[in-house]
């Protein structure tokens, strides 16, 4: 069965791009795919008298391409089709060797995001060095993650759902070191960060679950995921504002949460939002580890990390990012070095992926079906 994905932004955006402008990034989209443009790509003014557009909205097709890693965009080099390989007009950069430093690197998603990694920087002419970091008590990288040695040997740092020290930080600003966070941000410290769009992805699903009947509807998220996971509780509130509902206070999942409680009471959610696909299939493990039966009202659905792949193995409606997306902005920053403006951060969007297994929940009729109001994200 083919899964196609729904499009559940037209309930809350406005202004969506037309159909002249779609049409026109489709044609730029296969003429790189097909190879009707290759290596070092035409100037914005030949690509609009090419296909007859204008120049900045050609220059907002490439962007988009760009985002989809199709195509690198390099300031005053031009444009360049990615893995073409490498042009002579492109001056030689030296080769720089990165640090990639993740809690754990040895699981199936964290493989394939560091393979995509490996492969971005490769086509710049770098390379990664893998260092498996073991999180503080608070959640944080110590400042002895990264020992003396290591920082004389790498050119800048690339640190994945986890949150340095303001140690680490002072050391690599003394050495300095770019760093780039991924899928995490600092709450103290503005550095050049790549995030999912995880406000987005809560609206999404919460609305998902609301057309399908249900009306108590909790967002649980682990600790490991904040400060950046709490984005998720922006998106699930606004969506339930939209529908006149009250949510549930944030379910913070640690150690000592009881997954017995959400089955318990008259009052308890029909429908669980878990901020990561890892965070689903917990919920259900620890469930049945309680001896406790998931009711047949209740539904589990999730927004998952970049590259993680456990909600499509157990088909569980999800909201998903393309990992390749994430990881070229990552390369990108951490190559390009920082911007004059400041640091730079990139919120990539994602897709609601309907695998079918959000269940039917009775319409209670104290309950609003339709919007109330505007949803402020």
């Amino acid at each position: 069965m083919t899964i196609e994905p729904i499009d559940s932004t037209r309930s809350v955006q406005k202004g969506d791009l037309s159909y002249k402008y779609q049409r026109l990034r489709e044609r730029l989209r296969m003429a790189v795919k097909n190879g009707e443009l290759t290596g070092k790509l035409p100037g914005e003014r030949e690509l609009a008298r090419r296909y007859s557009a204008n120049a900045k909205t050609i220059n907002k097709a490439l962007n988009d391409l760009a985002m989809e890693g199709l195509i690198l965009r390099h300031v005053g080099r031009g444009t360049f089709v990615a893995g073409s390989g490498p042009s002579p007009k492109i001056p030689a950069m030296p080769s720089r060797k990165f640090a990639w430093i993740a809690p754990s690197v040895e699981q199936r998603d964290g493989k394939i995001l560091l393979s995509i990694t490996s492969d971005l920087l490769q086509v710049r002419g770098h390379r990664v060095e893998v260092i498996e970091a073991h999180l503080d008590k608070t959640g944080e990288l110590p400042d002895l993650a990264l020992t003396p040695g290591i920082l004389r040997q790498v050119d800048g740092v690339l640190v994945f759902a986890a949150r340095p020290s303001r140690e680490l930080l002072a050391n690599l600003r003394r050495r300095h070191l770019p760093v780039v966070l991924v899928n995490n941000h600092h709450p103290d410290i503005r550095l050049p960060t790549v995030l999912t769009d995880l406000s987005h992805g809560a609206f999404a699903l919460t609305e998902r679950c609301i057309q399908l009947g249900h009306r108590r509807i909790a967002v649980l998220i682990p600790p490991a995921s904040l400060p950046a996971g709490a984005a998720a509780q922006t998106g699930y509130e606004a969506a339930m504002r939209y529908y006149g509902l009250e949510h549930f206070h944030r379910l913070s999942v640690d150690d000592s949460f009881d997954f017995g409680t959400l089955t318990a009471g008259e009052s308890r959610p029909t429908a669980l939002l878990c901020v990561s696909g890892a965070l689903a299939t917990l919920v259900r493990e620890k469930m049945q580890q309680a001896g406790v039966s998931l009711p047949a009202d209740m539904s589990i659905a999730a927004i998952c990390g970049p590259g993680e792949s456990c909600a499509e193995r157990e088909s569980i409606t999800a909201y998903e990012f393309d990992p390749k997306r994430v990881m070229y902005w990552a390369t990108e920053f951490l190559t390009e070095g920082t911007s004059p403006h400041g640091p730079q951060m990139a919120i990539v969007p994602g897709h609601l992926i309907d695998r079918g297994s959000l269940a039917l929940a009775p319409v209670r009729p104290d309950a609003p079906a339709h919007p109330t109001g505007e949803a402020k994200l």
